[in-house]
């Protein structure tokens, strides 16, 4: 399940795509009730945030989110441009 998931997250950013931890998580769930319908009963998977966490460490990923702080603009930035 996480070979898989690991294939779709690399596809996701290859195509330049955010890729948020909710959305990891959901293709997780996915992923593995599609594998793992007939023993989901017995083993349920929750997918959490710990879960998240080590996944990304395993696979060698950072979590990382956009921010909106720019740089502020020289003081000179009229004669620059």
């Amino acid at each position: 399940m996480e070979n898989e998931l690991l294939a779709w997250f690399d596809l996701e950013r290859l195509n330049k795509r955010s890729v948020s931890g909710f959305d990891i998580k959901h293709k997780a769930l996915e992923i593995h009730q599609r594998i793992y319908s007939n023993i989901l009963a017995q083993n349920p998977f929750q997918a959490s945030d710990g879960w998240l966490y080590g996944w990304l460490e395993r696979n060698s990923k950072t979590y990382r989110r956009v921010t909106t702080t720019g740089r502020d603009l020289p003081n000179n930035y009229m004669q620059i441009i």
